[in-house]
């Protein structure tokens, strides 16, 4: 080059600029080194660089003119000492990044992006609140007010949940002494179960011993009625028998045409006489049984009257055992009934009963047969 008549300049300066990438706004570029070639000194190393020796971080100016060979020429501390070297203002030289750094570069540069998008989200939304403190300070008085009376509901909530458990816990304990005195009630049956049960068989005993003097007493109280209200036959062969000496015939004849003569040989005053002394010992035997009577009788001086408190039939439902003032078919029922009533008797006793009709047959079988019962 020297030969085709040297170069325009003899000095120039070599700069080596470098981009910071960690600026997002714009790109930054800084000087990190920079030194003056005198060509007038400098000498060519050759027009290859292979097989060169060459030390660590090196820098070479390729040169030609007009397409023709190159020559190398190294920038650095082997110029001459005309050579000026300066340095960036910035400080020394600089390490270059590696790999990993610019991967954490750019990493960080996305998160930065991020951020600075919800950085402008967020602007965006509370850009209207912050121009109006007013109505952001209004808005948080009325959410304070709204959370405070949630917070006096909740609290009236839970003064009721506390009541309500206290009022549990009183029934609770209420219950809790009523079971502890059931169960002390309940010991008290058992021991006085066990106590019974202990002496049951001399219940027992006593209860057998009761009813056969209760049973003896009735026989005996029997025997007394059969004596205060003898009963005797009269006639065998119409089955005719007497009360305290006043003859009863056997059922009343409806009609004087079907009637037998003895009946109407009797007069009304005798047979009512002898019915009202039925209807005593009917109500005494009720008594000393006790049973019930179906048709209750009742006692007025030398009449007696039975009652029918289901009669259909027209006029009092109290029926006069007497023929005398009384129309006959109503007669004729008083009697019916007092049968009845000597037939609920008997059927209570197991008597058996023959006839309805036959009225101081029956009494009379049913005093023998209570009166001679063994006591059991």
């Amino acid at each position: 080059m020297r030969e085709q008549g040297g170069l325009e300049w003899s000095n120039i300066l070599v700069s080596l600029w470098m981009e910071d990438i960690s600026s997002t706004s714009s790109s930054t570029w800084y000087c990190v080194w920079e030194h003056a070639v005198d060509f007038t000194s400098v000498k060519p190393v050759g027009h290859h660089l292979a097989g060169l020796d060459h030390p660590p971080n090196s820098v070479y100016i390729a040169l030609s003119a007009d397409g023709a060979q190159r020559d190398y020429f190294r920038v650095g501390s082997e110029q001459s000492s005309s050579a000026r070297e300066r340095t960036v203002e910035s400080g020394p030289v600089r390490q270059s990044y590696t790999d990993s750094a610019l991967e954490s570069v750019l990493l960080h540069q996305n998160k930065l992006s991020r951020l600075l998008q919800e950085q402008e989200r967020l602007v965006a939304r509370c850009g209207p609140a912050l121009c109006d403190p007013t109505g952001l300070a209004r808005k948080g008085q009325v959410r304070l007010s709204q959370m405070q009376q949630a917070v006096q509901a909740r609290k009236k909530e839970l003064d009721a949940l506390r009541e309500s458990l206290k009022t549990r816990q009183d029934i609770i304990q209420r219950r809790r002494h009523e079971l502890q005195e059931g169960s002390l009630h309940l010991d008290a049956i058992a021991s006085r179960g066990a106590n019974v049960t202990s002496s049951l068989p001399e219940l027992q005993r006593n209860l057998q011993d009761t009813q056969k003097a209760v049973a003896r007493e009735r026989a005996r109280l029997l025997r007394d009625l059969d004596l205060i209200y003898p009963i005797q036959l009269e006639e065998a062969r119409t089955l005719l028998y007497s009360i305290v000496a006043l003859p009863l015939p056997n059922g009343v004849a409806s009609t004087t045409k079907n009637a037998s003569a003895l009946v109407h040989k009797l007069p009304l005053e005798q047979v009512g006489s002898a019915l009202a002394f039925v209807a005593q010992l009917v109500l005494l035997l009720s008594a000393y049984l006790h049973i019930p009577l179906p048709y209750p009788l009742t006692i007025i001086e030398s009449k007696a009257i039975v009652r029918d408190g289901i009669s259909i039939m027209n006029g009092p439902r109290a029926f006069v055992l007497d023929g005398r003032g009384t129309e006959l078919y109503r007669y004729e029922y008083a009697v019916f009934l007092l049968n009845k009533n000597i037939e609920q008797l008997m059927n209570k006793c197991q008597v058996p009963v023959l006839d309805l009709r036959n009225t101081l047959p029956n009494l009379k079988n049913l005093l023998m047969t209570l009166s001679a019962l063994p006591v059991t």
